[in-house]
């Protein structure tokens, strides 16, 4: 490209930088351009996008426009937080989100600044014990194991989609470990993993469960009105953002 032109397109394009919250990256980072609105205009066509199609969008926008490397190995509540960043930088920061009131048929609009989102809670530990010798060592979701999921679920169908789920922990599980030995599991077939992870007492899953339910997730709680009524609701994960 004529070294003229490239400067001049340089220029035109202001630059940022954030530190993440969790794992503590310091990234640099630019509006959206033309190429990205383009990949965001296709995503938003297709009636029912996928889980992969959603992430896959989202993984191709970052990298176009932040200097992180290894993406995939980002915590997703980190991944959503800079696409946040990136919306707010290039289309404004300020959206409406509609909202139906509990009780209520009607929806009212929500505005939000998404420069006020933050990521909520911290990461809990990581070592889950099955029984008094047998434990696992377990790790947030990031973009890889979202991108492993089934191609055919979407965002709704995954959290009543068993078989993904299960499937989401077997790629979270890093170590299985007994009072002799240390098994890394990607030294193990995913037959193998699959095996173990279905063959888990309904304790240990139980256990599992609340590891998740408490990892770090965008969240942010907004106060709306109903009649002379003031109330709070809690909004939490990309999909309520954008």
């Amino acid at each position: 490209m004529n070294t003229k032109l490239s400067k001049i397109m340089k220029d035109m394009t202001p630059t940022y930088t954030f530190k993440l919250p969790l794992s503590k990256k310091t990234i640099k980072y630019r509006p959206f351009l033309v190429k990205e609105e383009r990949i965001l205009a296709d995503a938003q066509a297709k009636k029912n996008p996928t889980v992969k199609d959603e992430y896959t969008m989202l993984r191709q926008i970052i990298s176009n426009c932040t200097d992180l490397e290894d993406i995939e190995s980002l915590m997703l509540c980190e991944l959503e937080l800079i696409f946040l960043k990136l919306r707010s930088k290039s289309m404004g920061n300020k959206v409406s989100i509609p909202h139906t009131p509990e009780g209520e048929e009607e929806s009212i609009m929500l505005d939000i600044d998404l420069d006020t989102v933050e990521i909520s809670g911290e990461v809990p530990d990581s070592k889950i014990l099955i029984d008094d010798k047998i434990g696992i060592m377990i790790s947030p979701p990031t973009l890889s194991t979202l991108l492993a999921v089934d191609s055919k679920i979407n965002s709704s169908d995954l959290k009543n989609n068993f078989t993904e789920i299960l499937n989401i922990i077997e790629n979270s599980i890093k170590e299985i470990f007994t009072e002799d030995e240390i098994i890394n599991t990607e030294e193990l077939s995913s037959k193998d993993l699959k095996s173990f992870v279905e063959n888990l007492p309904t304790s240990a899953m139980e256990k599992i469960t609340e590891y998740f339910d408490n990892i770090p997730a965008l969240k942010q709680e907004v106060k709306y009105k109903v009649g002379n009524k003031t109330k709070t609701v809690t909004l939490q994960g990309l999909d309520s953002f954008v």
